[in-house]
């Protein structure tokens, strides 16, 4: 028998938190998918774990998990008595094909889902977690003793959306492949790359220039600076990522003076020029131990002076979910 147990969402407090209490991360493939194999290489060098969590749709690199590989990481845990914790608050923000649950794999494991994303309710702060009662029944407790309860109207505000979700979510979709399309549309022509759209999310993972990896914070720092572009460093999501950052292209494209999308037009009159530049002179990047701006959301702006002199949001999001 499976139990749903809605949970009240509540926030990290620092991207290293997770590392420090104990937690070692797995490999993924070479393509940010999840690699059923590095997963359980893992395992066996760690016999004494006791719980395992995936993420897919991934945040921040967008990649997924096809149903061969979650059957058999789902088997490994089962096979040593590990809780699998699958986090799909992205599942349903896609582009082609839905990407397959834990669930599709099997009844093994425990599933998140969140308002957040598919549903764009973030401010409800309402979740759940789908499983076996064994291991929903005590996390139950432990969450009434940790957090309030969310909010009577919340609930019923999610419980409204949950119930439209045949109208709610694939507009949501639409919305995200409109913001991809013109992401993907300006890069092609301004950076000669053709980009390959995640499995899902709203999360494009940016390889850095090579001179940008010996110090990702500061590199973001200047662009931030010079180019009033926010990224998030690789870096925040552990040490794996110093080669990336996180660009968000969850806020609405508009049109520029010339009918260009903004992104274009950003990617044109800012971080084009600025790309190669901020990789020379590595010694002048800022300190970087300099805090980032707020870390929830961020405009990107447009010159303060020129014909593009008016602001635009291309929607740079928090670090943390």
């Amino acid at each position: 028998m499976k139990c749903w147990c809605p949970i009240r969402l509540s926030r990290v407090p620092r991207p290293g938190a997770a590392r420090r209490s104990g937690n070692v991360p797995y490999a993924l493939s070479r393509e940010f998918q999840l690699d059923a194999k590095a997963f359980v290489t893992c395992l066996e060098a760690h016999p004494k774990a006791k719980v395992a969590v995936i993420n897919h749709p991934s945040n921040p690199t967008g990649g997924g998990a096809s149903l061969e590989e979650l059957r058999a990481v789902a088997w490994a845990c089962r096979q040593r008595g590990i809780l699998l914790i699958s986090d799909e608050v992205y599942r349903d923000l896609y582009f082609e094909t839905r990407p397959p649950s834990l669930r599709d794999a099997g009844s093994y494991g425990v599933v998140l889902g969140s308002m957040s994303k598919g549903w764009a309710a973030p401010g409800l702060r309402v979740g759940w977690a789908v499983g076996d009662p064994q291991w929903l029944t005590p996390a139950r407790t432990v969450h009434a003793f940790a957090v309030t309860a969310a909010s009577a109207p919340c609930q019923r505000a999610a419980l409204a959306l949950l119930e439209a979700s045949d109208q709610v979510l694939p507009q949501g979709r639409r919305e995200i492949s409109i913001r991809w399309e013109a992401l993907a549309s300006a890069w092609q022509e301004h950076f000669g790359e053709v980009l390959t759209p995640p499995a899902g999310a709203f999360y494009h993972w940016i390889s850095l220039p090579e001179a940008a990896r010996q110090d990702p914070m500061a590199f973001c720092l200047k662009l931030r600076d010079e180019a009033k572009v926010v990224l998030v460093p690789g870096t925040a999501f552990g040490e794996a990522g110093c080669a990336y950052a996180r660009l968000s292209f969850r806020g609405t494209p508009r049109a520029g003076p010339r009918g260009c999308p903004s992104h274009g037009v950003l990617l044109e009159e800012v971080m084009t020029p600025l790309w190669p530049s901020v990789t020379k002179n590595a010694e002048h990047w800022p300190n970087p131990m300099r805090p980032l701006s707020s870390p929830i959301e961020v405009e990107w702006r447009r010159p303060a002076t020129g014909p593009c002199a008016r602001p635009c949001q291309i929607g740079f999001g928090s670090p943390m979910r």
